[in-house]
């Protein structure tokens, strides 16, 4: 049985997924990184399984990030959730239900800090 963490990482760019499963292992963060290149393949997992945390891109394919959260509230109104964007949208995805909102060009500095600062568990 696994127990680790889980994070599901929502975006339609797989190396951009790739990218952020690389990045939890180097900065400690001992979670199961799950990627979905699609909302509605997030939801489903979602309704049959437990996450600790979501990361979702604003623009992703079926569901946008925004609608994404306003779905995940109807599901779980405690798990955070972190969007991830180039466009400006903070005040819409927090208004959603967000817990965080990161800009994509600053998200390697800022996304280990972030995740501690929720409060979620890391190995550092």
């Amino acid at each position: 049985m696994n127990t680790k963490p889980r994070c599901i990482v929502v975006d339609d760019d797989a190396d951009f997924l790739e990218q952020v499963k690389r990045f939890f292992v180097a900065s400690c963060l001992d979670y199961e990184v799950l990627p979905f290149s699609s909302s509605v393949d997030a939801i489903d997992f979602l309704r049959q399984h437990r996450v600790d945390l979501i990361l979702t891109a604003y623009l992703v394919p079926q569901i946008d990030g925004l609608q994404l959260i306003s779905l995940v509230r109807r599901l779980n109104a405690r798990v955070p959730i972190l969007m991830l964007s180039r466009v400006p949208i903070e005040a819409a995805a927090l208004a959603r239900g967000a817990s965080a909102f990161l800009a994509k060009s600053a998200l390697w500095t800022q996304l280990g800090a972030v995740i501690r600062e929720l409060g979620m568990p890391s190995r550092a």
